[in-house]
Protein backbone atom coordinates (compact mmCIF):
# COMPACT_ATOMS: atom_id res chain seq x y z
CA UNK A 1 0.00 0.00 0.00
CA UNK A 2 2.77 2.34 -0.30
CA UNK A 3 3.30 4.87 1.89
CA UNK A 4 -0.41 4.81 3.31
CA UNK A 5 -0.81 3.44 6.76
CA UNK A 6 -4.28 1.50 7.08
CA UNK A 7 -5.85 -0.09 10.11
CA UNK A 8 -6.18 -3.32 8.77
CA UNK A 9 -5.69 -4.34 5.27
CA UNK A 10 -6.54 -7.92 3.22
CA UNK A 11 -4.34 -7.55 0.68
CA UNK A 12 -5.08 -10.64 -1.47
CA UNK A 13 -8.65 -9.60 -1.43
CA UNK A 14 -8.11 -5.79 -1.95
CA UNK A 15 -9.94 -4.61 1.38
CA UNK A 16 -8.73 -2.15 3.44
CA UNK A 17 -10.88 -1.70 7.18
CA UNK A 18 -10.66 1.28 8.74
CA UNK A 19 -11.85 2.22 12.43
CA UNK A 20 -12.10 5.15 14.23
CA UNK A 21 -13.55 7.22 16.30
CA UNK A 22 -15.42 10.95 16.61
CA UNK A 23 -12.46 11.97 18.69
CA UNK A 24 -10.26 11.51 15.85
CA UNK A 25 -12.30 11.64 12.87
CA UNK A 26 -14.50 14.14 12.60
CA UNK A 27 -12.33 17.51 12.45
CA UNK A 28 -12.49 18.91 8.70
CA UNK A 29 -8.49 17.62 8.40
CA UNK A 30 -9.17 14.51 9.56
CA UNK A 31 -12.04 13.82 7.23
CA UNK A 32 -10.16 15.15 4.44
CA UNK A 33 -7.46 13.19 5.28
CA UNK A 34 -9.02 10.19 5.35
CA UNK A 35 -11.21 10.60 1.92
CA UNK A 36 -7.64 10.98 0.53
CA UNK A 37 -6.41 7.99 1.60
CA UNK A 38 -9.55 6.32 0.47
CA UNK A 39 -9.23 7.80 -3.01
CA UNK A 40 -5.12 6.64 -3.33
CA UNK A 41 -6.45 2.90 -2.16
CA UNK A 42 -9.00 2.99 -4.26
CA UNK A 43 -6.86 4.09 -7.40
CA UNK A 44 -4.65 1.35 -6.51
CA UNK A 45 -7.78 -1.34 -6.59
CA UNK A 46 -8.66 -1.11 -2.78
CA UNK A 47 -12.40 -0.97 -1.40
CA UNK A 48 -12.23 0.77 2.17
CA UNK A 49 -14.92 -0.33 4.69
CA UNK A 50 -15.37 2.32 7.61
CA UNK A 51 -16.31 1.05 10.76
CA UNK A 52 -16.99 3.08 13.81
CA UNK A 53 -15.27 2.43 17.40
CA UNK A 54 -18.53 2.39 18.55
CA UNK A 55 -19.73 -0.45 15.94
CA UNK A 56 -16.21 -2.37 17.20
CA UNK A 57 -16.87 -2.21 20.70
CA UNK A 58 -20.83 -2.38 20.81
CA UNK A 59 -21.67 -4.22 17.35
CA UNK A 60 -19.38 -6.81 17.01
CA UNK A 61 -21.79 -9.03 15.01
CA UNK A 62 -22.39 -6.84 13.11
CA UNK A 63 -18.86 -5.81 12.54
CA UNK A 64 -17.51 -9.29 12.11
CA UNK A 65 -20.89 -9.64 9.13
CA UNK A 66 -19.79 -6.52 7.44
CA UNK A 67 -16.16 -7.41 7.33
CA UNK A 68 -17.10 -11.54 6.05
CA UNK A 69 -19.71 -9.66 3.98
CA UNK A 70 -17.09 -7.39 1.63
CA UNK A 71 -14.23 -10.41 1.88
CA UNK A 72 -16.72 -12.29 0.03
CA UNK A 73 -17.76 -9.92 -2.57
Amino acid sequence: MGEEEVDFPWRAEKLIVETGGAATHLTAEACEEDRRRDAVHAMMGFRTLRLTWRQVVHEPGFVAKAIATALAG
